[in-house]
């Protein structure tokens, strides 16, 4: 079987959630260890989270989290305790990345900060993903998906131009995008800095702010204001036109089309609607007249494709005639599209608690090194004894002298886990239908 891309890499992940997770998700999927550590009793985040098979909340049972944490190992620490800290930066000293998501303050305050963990070990790659980042008044302020993404700026311009920006207020896009798109910007950074340590022979410090990538995404408007003063606007018709990005309506759903793009695409999609009359009107005349009227042209375009159905507009306009166009999936079409099923888009993942499910594999396919599901996502505490006492070298009897367990026995899961979860009840929302209800924690 060939090597993982990463296979000689050692991972530690401190954080919680999505987006440092999801980080360390990435590198783990292409081979590196990754050792997970939570909070005793308590554990990521995530675990309170669903969706959960049958709607039946219970933390080693979220999907969620499953999906996160595939090819970890999760260990439970509490590194604000003195044997807590002392047993985590033991298993940092032959690490080579730690990738965090907690308060910068506290990661001080705790002596877990870089400049604290690069005198314990040089090599060491620290990636810290946290909402405003490592520096600038705002970071120790406490953030979300939902602030990342407006105050990034990007949320003001979704869903795009309306016709009444006071009835039609600004929306974030539906995900975690802000934390996922931190992930991967932390991920990617990781490996810059993996590369640099081939020169340099240290470490460094890799700081993510998870509302930045977002910045970057919106790039174009960035430009156009510090360079023409154009501020974005989302009144349609002053900018861009509203038909610049609607979907048209076609017998069985909708489609995305922008026959604007080219003067051949143009020309292609006028051939493939039999050469309206319209087509030939002044304000079409160029790509310029017809990219501001483009509120004007989707209408005259939508009423020639209702007669047909996505996929033989498929057919007439991308495959014989070459414009770009592609039908709006549904998540079941998209699941089901038979593109994503030949690159092995999804797939099927097995956990103890929840059976088999499916999900998103790697955005990337390696042709020497492909990923491999080694194992699914931990239970809390899992693997506190191969590593803290086989790697570490400590003994369970450490363990229970340490943590005092009733009559002498290590509590449920070694290291501080108590024998039943310790988190609070949470309030769920139950399949499609939107209604919310409270479920205490089973088992």
């Amino acid at each position: 079987m060939a090597k993982t891309a990463l296979s000689e890499l050692r991972v530690v992940e401190l954080g919680g959630f999505i987006a440092a997770p999801y980080c360390a998700k990435l590198m783990a999927d292409m081979g590196a260890e990754v050792i997970k550590v939570e909070e005793s009793g308590k554990g990521d985040p995530a675990r309170r989270y669903g969706p959960f098979p049958k709607d039946d909340p219970h933390p080693e049972r979220s999907l969620l989290f499953a999906y996160l944490n595939t090819n970890k190992q999760g260990i439970t620490l509490d590194v604000k305790s003195t044997l807590g800290k002392k047993l985590f930066k033991e298993l940092l000293r032959d690490a080579d990345v730690l990738v965090e998501s907690n308060p910068p303050k506290l990661m001080k305050r705790l002596g877990l900060d870089y400049k604290s963990l690069s005198g314990i070990n040089p090599r060491l790659i620290v990636t810290s993903i946290t909402p405003f980042g490592q520096t600038g008044p705002y970071r120790d302020y406490k953030g979300t998906n939902l602030i990342s993404w407006h105050i990034g700026g990007i949320g003001y311009t979704t869903p795009g131009e309306v016709e009444d920006p006071d009835n039609h207020p600004p929306l974030k896009a539906p995900g975690h995008q802000a934390d996922v798109m931190a992930g991967i910007t932390g991920a990617s950074a990781t490996m810059f800095a993996l590369m640099a340590r081939d020169f340099t022979g240290r470490g460094q410090h890799v700081d993510v702010s998870e509302q930045e990538p977002l910045v970057t995404a919106i790039a174009a408007s960035v430009i156009s204001y510090t360079n023409r003063g154009e501020t974005p606007t989302r009144i349609a018709g002053m900018g861009r036109g509203v038909g610049s990005r609607k979907p048209v309506q076609a017998k069985d759903g909708y489609y995305t089309i922008q026959p604007h793009r080219s003067e051949t695409a143009w020309q292609s999609t006028v051939k493939a609607m039999g050469y309206p009359e319209w087509a030939a009107l002044e304000i079409f005349k160029d790509r310029q007249s017809r990219r501001e009227n483009m509120d004007a042209i989707l209408p005259l375009i939508e009423e020639w494709s209702r007669d047909y159905t996505r996929e033989e507009l498929y057919q007439i306009l991308q495959v014989e005639n070459h414009v770009p166009c592609l039908p709006m999936n549904t998540m079941e079409e998209v699941l089901a599209h038979r593109h994503y099923a030949e690159r092995g888009t999804f797939v099927e993942m097995n956990h103890p608690q929840i059976g088999t499910f499916r999900a998103p594999g790697p955005p990337y396919s390696f042709s020497a090194t492909p990923w491999r599901i080694e194992r699914p996502a931990p239970t809390l505490g899992q693997h506190n004894k191969n590593v803290i006492c086989a790697r570490l070298g400590y003994s369970e009897e450490d363990i229970r002298a340490t943590y005092g367990g009733a009559g002498g026995e290590a509590p449920a899961g070694g290291l501080g886990v108590s024998p039943r979860y310790s988190i609070p009840p949470l309030s769920c929302r139950r399949g499609g239908q939107g209604a919310r209800y409270v479920c205490p924690w089973r088992g």
